[in-house]
């Protein structure tokens, strides 16, 4: 240590750049963690804490302590901010900028580089939330609606454990585009082509070969996002993992025919005509060199045919080189969660709609002009929000009431 530190000092004289002492503390880690043996006592070191905080989170000898100490700090944090923020008169929509403006950014740091929170922690954050949101337990408006886009009929809202699964996400993007050394480490046991070649069945055999929390609910929020990032179109299809893809099943068992694999079959465009049909088992021994019998090729292509089903119907195959479908959102950005997250958030059709729809009959695209007309006209919150709570069932049944002319004008 003493070697260590006459370094340090040799680097101060040459550059300039010196360490505070005396906001510098030493811990024990390992076997030693609880140690009161002290080094270097000619210096001026802090010795014998158990914790220090060190770019924004607090660090603990005893790791399994680093977590609640984090985000139990965080919370007490989250709750001082609502009770100052909670004596001024502001909408729902003002109180939801206060939420992703002041409050959201306490936890995104946390949210990068931390294990996640237990579900309780989870459950204290978002009843603190929601609380302030409404001044009462009692949800006025579905969070289902809450959370989504303006476009739909939502006030955008965030959803704290969706956002955490995108945060998760944006590490897989890393993985995707660097090859920095701590890459490297993490892929000592496992195969960085595969997991971005094969499908979701492969995430979950990583999942269950990596000890480190962090990295397993980084995997576990790519596998989360990957079953929810789907859609019908024919090249999202051809774009489809053909390996270890839980909607490609033989006897309900995912396949992976290594053989296969190795000679370059990996998605379902392979094996696919110019036309658009399957290639027959001859051209596909011809084109790949491949080892096997005509059951195997027999049972793959039952297999793709039952899963077709599910997609619109395509008579192309995809240029080479493509990405694979459920990378694609994901690569959209170089940084940030948008796509990632917009992609997490269900879409429910609010009751306001269905109601105004039996006196309007208005469709899709209608819709969406009339809930973002509010947000485009006016920035003023009071009036965001009483055109938000027009659309209520509330102020349905009020209009069905006056159209039927049981309520006067009057009233």
């Amino acid at each position: 240590m003493e070697e260590a530190l006459l370094e340090l000092d040799w680097y101060a004289k040459l550059s300039g750049l010196r360490i505070n002492f005396t906001k510098t503390q030493v811990v024990w880690i390992g076997s030693k963690k609880y140690s009161r043996e002290m080094l270097c006592q000619n210096r001026d070191l802090s010795w014998g804490s158990t914790s220090f905080k060190l770019l924004g989170i607090n660090f603990d000898i005893d790791l399994d302590k680093i977590l609640n100490l984090n985000y139990t700090d965080r919370y007490h944090q989250i709750k001082n901010l609502i009770n100052t923020w909670s004596k001024r008169n502001l909408t729902v929509i003002g109180k939801i900028s206060v939420v992703k403006t002041l409050i959201l950014p306490i936890l995104n740091h946390l949210f990068l580089t931390l294990p996640n929170p237990n579900a309780e922690m989870i459950k204290k954050i978002n009843d603190a939330i929601y609380y302030f949101l409404w001044n009462s337990p009692v949800h006025r408006v579905k969070k289902e609606v809450l959370h989504m886009d303006y476009k739909n009929g939502g006030l955008q809202m965030i959803n704290i454990h969706l956002f955490m699964i995108a945060l998760k996400c944006t590490w897989i993007r890393k993985l995707f585009s660097s090859n920095c050394k701590w890459s490297t480490i993490l892929f000592t046991n496992m195969d960085k082509e595969k997991l971005f070649k094969l499908g979701n069945s492969y995430t979950t055999n990583t999942i269950s070969n990596v000890k480190n929390k962090f990295w397993i609910d980084v995997f576990k929020a790519w596998q989360y996002f990957a079953d929810k990032d789907i859609n019908s179109t024919w090249e999202y299809f051809l774009a489809s993992p053909l390996w270890m893809n839980k909607n490609i099943n033989i006897n309900n068992k995912h396949v992976f025919y290594r053989s296969w694999y190795n000679k370059g079959i990996v998605f379902v465009n392979d094996v696919i005509s110019n036309s658009g049909k399957f290639l027959s088992y001859g051209k596909i021994k011809d084109k790949f060199d491949i080892s096997g019998n005509i059951m195997m090729y027999n049972s793959i292509i039952s297999a793709l045919n039952k899963t077709k089903m599910l997609y619109s119907r395509g008579d192309n195959k995809l240029t080479e080189p493509f990405i694979p479908s459920f990378v694609q959102t994901i690569l959209k950005r170089k940084k940030g969660t948008k796509d990632i997250y917009w992609m997490l958030i269900p879409k429910v059709v609010p009751n306001g709609e269905k109601k105004w729809n039996q006196i309007l009959e208005l469709n899709e695209l209608e819709w969406r002009e009339i809930f973002k007309l509010p947000f485009a006209v006016t920035n003023n919150t009071k009036l965001q929000w009483l055109q938000f709570r027009y659309k209520t069932p509330l102020s349905v049944a009020l209009a069905c009431k006056k159209e039927s002319g049981s309520v006067r004008p009057q009233d």
